[in-house]
């Protein structure tokens, strides 16, 4: 059959036949082979649609092939066939060693689209965020890194966190670089970093007079001084005013103290930044010239949404999604917007500024969330950012993964319940229907991986990647529980009276309150007690409120009046 094979595209179907019956039958390596072949075939890999997989179910060929050999890959090491996995890590350094001879951007873009799920790309895809820097492309080379600065291996997260930090001095942000260098300058002062460079001469290769030695010298203070009030004479416009954007999960380092708002004006709408003073970071037009219609929104609902990951901020406006880039380009250090998706599942007779309600949600341990949603209660703007391997967002019962940068689909499904919560990471993505189990989703092409119990809407408390924090009632206590949705297995738990106040912090710690006297400060992400303190017995607490500052975390318990 394959000598009568000879058109491309039914070549292409041919090997995935030939790939998908081999890896039924257990011939990982074969169908490794064939799947390489199948890589190889796609010589217009970067313009491919989406391909058809199963009913509801639409993938792009890289996805489709990197998930497979992945999957090969983690088949044979669970078998303990230690031959076929040394054969296929052996396939992909020669298919590495043919990217390197080639020698420019795209086979390199390439190599890591087929392989990205390997260890030997992590050299590719420091080479691919070298490229894009050196390209002006910040915010691609950006979430390179922060890939790596995940990785197991201490070497490659260092080497990956440093050149993040020149990364950010290159692209004119100081501030934001410091942060980076103040990990280089301490925890890795004397670790390597680099090839040949500790984290000290990392700092120490900048320039004597650059400005970033100078605000890691100084401590932020508040402004002193004089406060002078200017009153307007002008009535309060709730047509032009600005409202702040919900931002979801982890807020990162560089959203901190940044808080973002959306303004509508019957002009434009813009989004905008201010920093933890109120000071305009910046603003920016969201209407698109072709596309100038945007929903039409009480400006006072507080309906926006937002995701942040690294400089990367996606927001949620009515039935529209925006992707910002603050960092700009080489060109120009201005924020633009990098794409916008339609979040209109196309029902009939539905105009696009119709049908929007707000809804409110009850969280354990912080402020009710209102959010978005359609005519028949269905969350609007529900997002999930699993770092450079993709940003998803549900479109009606559509679910879409699109590169970060570009907006580019890389996967579809669309049978997944409209208005379900998102979360994940670069392995997994997690997928919650109202009132259902947890679907788990490969985030490299969408398969799926199974399906978790998980505990009511009620007693969930925060996520983190691929994990779950929830809190249990055991009748005279209370547990906080952060449980592995992918491995299903509880990672730690901890015990507090039931009457125990908490409150997030920044999305990445918690702290809890006992009215006996006690208060804990829990780091979600290993349930490491940062903080474990004595205090006065407070009986009669309704709320605590955490705010971090630099060096410090200030409570605050509210009390129940008689």
């Amino acid at each position: 059959v394959e000598a009568v094979v000879k058109e491309p595209a039914e070549r292409g179907a041919y090997l995935r036949l030939k790939a998908d019956g081999l890896e039924s039958v257990g011939d990982r390596v074969a169908a490794f082979v064939a799947y390489q072949e199948l890589a190889d075939l796609s010589d217009a890999w970067s313009d491919k649609e989406l391909e058809p997989v199963k009913p509801h179910w639409e993938v792009r060929r890289e996805r489709l092939v990197r998930a497979h050999l992945e999957r090969l890959h983690q088949s044979a090491a669970e078998a303990g066939d230690e031959p076929a996995v040394k054969q296929m890590l052996s396939l992909v350094d020669e298919a590495w060693r043919k990217s390197e001879a080639v020698g420019d951007r795209e086979s390199v873009e390439r190599f890591v689209a087929f392989y990205g799920g390997f260890a030997t790309a992590e050299e590719a895809r420091f080479r691919l965020a070298e490229a894009r820097a050196a390209a002006g492309e910040w915010l691609a080379a950006e979430l390179l890194l922060m890939d790596l600065e995940q990785s197991p291996r201490g070497e490659i997260a260092r080497r990956a966190w440093a050149r993040h930090a020149q990364l950010l001095a290159d692209a004119g942000r100081p501030d934001d670089a410091a942060t980076y260098y103040a990990r280089l300058t301490g925890e890795w002062a004397d670790e390597l970093c680099g090839p040949e460079s500790t984290g000290r001469q990392c700092f120490e290769a900048l320039p004597a007079e650059h400005v970033i030695r100078t605000l890691l010298d100084q401590r932020p203070s508040f402004p002193m001084g004089a406060v002078k009030v200017a009153e307007q004479d002008q009535e309060f416009d709730p047509s032009n005013a600005r409202t702040p954007v919900d931002i979801e999960g982890q807020r990162g380092p560089f959203f901190r103290t940044t808080s973002l708002f959306v303004t509508h004006s019957t002009q434009r709408s813009t989004v905008s930044a201010d920093d933890g003073l109120g000071n305009k970071v910046w603003s920016l037009p969201l209407q698109d010239p072709s596309q100038s219609e945007l929903p039409i929104i009480a400006p006072n609902a507080g309906l926006s949404q937002g995701r942040v990951h690294g400089h990367l901020a996606v927001v949620s406006y009515g039935y529209h999604l925006f992707a910002i880039d603050p960092l700009g380009s080489q060109k120009s250090n201005d924020p633009r917007v990098l794409w916008r998706a339609d979040l209109n599942d196309g029902m009939p007779g539905m105009g696009r500024s119709q049908g929007i309600i707000q809804q409110q949600a009850t969280q354990r341990f912080a402020p009710p969330r209102f959010y978005a949603a359609d005519q028949f209660n269905r969350r609007i703007g529900n997002t999930a950012c699993l770092g450079e391997i993709g940003l998803v967002y549900q479109r009606g019962r559509v679910l879409c993964c699109v590169s970060p940068v570009t907006g580019q689909l890389q996967w579809t499904r669309d049978d997944v319940p409209p208005g379900s919560d998102l979360f994940g990471d670069g392995d997994v993505l997690c997928v919650i229907p109202p009132g259902q189990d947890a679907l788990l989703l490969d985030a490299v092409d969408g398969h799926e991986l199974g399906r978790r119990k998980v505990p009511p809407q009620d007693q969930r408390v925060q996520t983190l990647g691929r994990c779950l924090l929830s809190w249990t009632d055991l009748g005279a206590k209370g547990a906080l529980r952060f449980h592995d949705l992918l491995e299903d297995r509880e990672i730690w738990s901890e015990e507090f009276p039931v009457r125990a106040k908490a409150w997030l912090v920044d999305g990445e710690s918690i702290g809890v309150f006992a009215p006996e006297g006690r208060f804990v400060l829990l780091n979600i992400a290993d349930g490491k007690k940062l903080v474990d303190e004595a205090l006065d017995e407070e009986r009669k607490v309704s709320d605590v409120y955490v705010f971090p500052s630099r060096d410090q975390y200030n409570l605050l318990v509210t009390h129940t009046v008689d």
